[in-house]
C-alpha cells in the first residue's frame, strides 16, 4: 500500500537522506490528547479493590512463608491450607498472566485483621499505590512506545496546511506493507484506557517477578490502543499509524541511534507544495531526489473543486 508523509523541507530532507523516519514517543507529540490517559471512575474504583487484593496476597504471602512448619504452633493447619491455595493460585497465573482477586483472602482478612493489624494498614494503601505507583507505572510504559503518523492520501488539504508548513513543505510516499502500520479509528468520544486489565496484567507480573513489555500482546493491545482511536473531529487527518514492537524491530529495519528511534522505509515519490518559494534549500533537495531516483510531482490547488492535484510528474 501507499501511504504519505506530510513535512516541511527540513524535515523531508532527512527523510529523504537517510531511507527512515524518526518514530516518537507520544509524550512529544504536538497534539496533547495523545499522551493524556481517560479512565472512568467505576474502573478506577475496581482497580482500586484489585489492588487492594493484590496488597493482602502479598501480606500472607510473605506471612505464611516467614512461619517454621517444622516447629509445632497453633493455627499450624490454616498456615498449611493457605500455603496449599497460594501455590495452586501461582500455578494457574504462571499460565494466564492475569492478577485475579484471590477469593479466599477475604475470608483470611477477616480471620487475621484482629491479630495481625498491619494487613488492614496495607488495605487502606491501595488508593495511594493506585495514584502514586499504578498510574505513574503505566505513563512510564506508554512513553516507551514508538510511533511514527501518516496520512492514506497525497491531496489531503487539512495535512497540506497543518503538517506540511501551510503548503511550503512537501508530501513523501512510501510503499509499505509491513503489519504494524494500522489505520486510526476515528469515535464521537474519547477512548478509555481499560485500566482494570492492564493493571491486572501489571500484578501478575510483579507476583512472578518477570518483566512485562510490548511482547505480551494483550497487554500491548489494552495499553496501546488508544493510540489508533482519536476523537471524530480528527478525521480530516485520515491518519495511519505505525508502532514497534522490540522483537519485530529486529527483522524490519528497526534503528536506534542515542535516544532517538527510527524506521527504514521505501520511498516511492515526492510532491513539493503549491506554495513552496523558489531556494536554494529546494534545489538542493530536488537534487538530492534525482540522486536517489525519486520521482517528484508538483502539486497545485484547483479553487474551483476546492483539492489538491499534481500538475507535472516527472519521468519514472
Amino acid at each position: 500500500m501507499k501511504i504519505y508523509k506530510y513535512s516541511n523541507l527540513e524535515s523531508a530532507r532527512k527523510i529523504i537522506e537517510q531511507e527512515r523516519v524518526l518514530l516518537n514517543s507520544p509524550y512529544n507529540f504536538k497534539d496533547i490528547a495523545d499522551s493524556l490517559i481517560s479512565i472512568s471512575k467505576k474502573a478506577e474504583r475496581k482497580t482500586i479493590k484489585l489492588i487492594e487484593n493484590y496488597g493482602m496476597f502479598k501480606f500472607l504471602y510473605d506471612f505464611v512463608y516467614s512461619l517454621d512448619l517444622t516447629r509445632p504452633f497453633k493455627g499450624k493447619g490454616l498456615i498449611k491450607w493457605i500455603r496449599w491455595e497460594i501455590s495452586i493460585y501461582l500455578k494457574t497465573l504462571s499460565l494466564e498472566k492475569v492478577y485475579s482477586p484471590m477469593k479466599f483472602l477475604d475470608f483470611i482478612y477477616w480471620l487475621l485483621k484482629k491479630k495481625l493489624p498491619k494487613i488492614e494498614e496495607i488495605t487502606k494503601d491501595a488508593e495511594y499505590l493506585y495514584s502514586h505507583k499504578t498510574i505513574p507505572n503505566i505513563v512510564a510504559l506508554r512513553k516507551k512506545a514508538r510511533i511514527s503518523c501518516f496520512s492514506k492520501t497525497s491531496d489531503n488539504l487539512y495535512c497540506w496546511n497543518e503538517h506540511a508548513n501551510g503548503h511550503n513543505g512537501v508530501c513523501i510516499e512510501f510503499e509499505e506493507d509491513r503489519k504494524f502500520f494500522k489505520e486510526v479509528e476515528y469515535i464521537k468520544k474519547n477512548e478509555e484506557m481499560d485500566i482494570y486489565n492492564s493493571t491486572a496484567k501489571i500484578l501478575a507480573y510483579n507476583v512472578l517477578n518477570q518483566e512485562l513489555t510490548y511482547q505480551e500482546k494483550e497487554f500491548a493491545d489494552t495499553m496501546l490502543r488508544p493510540f489508533f482511536v482519536k476523537n471524530i473531529s480528527y478525521k480530516p487527518e485520515d491518519e495511519i499509524r505505525c508502532l514497534l514492537s522490540d522483537k519485530e524491530s529486529e527483522k524490519i529495519g528497526y534503528e536506534i541511534e542515542g535516544d532517538k528511534t527510527f524506521l527504514k522505509m521505501k520511498i516511492s515519490r515526492v510532491f513539493i507544495g503549491c506554495r513552496i518559494p523558489n531556494s536554494n534549500e529546494l534545489l538542493e533537495f530536488l537534487r538530492l531526489c534525482e540522486k536517489k531516483n525519486i520521482p517528484i510531482s508538483y502539486v497545485n490547488f484547483d479553487a474551483t473543486n476546492k483539492r489538491i492535484v499534481p500538475v507535472t510528474i516527472n519521468a519514472e
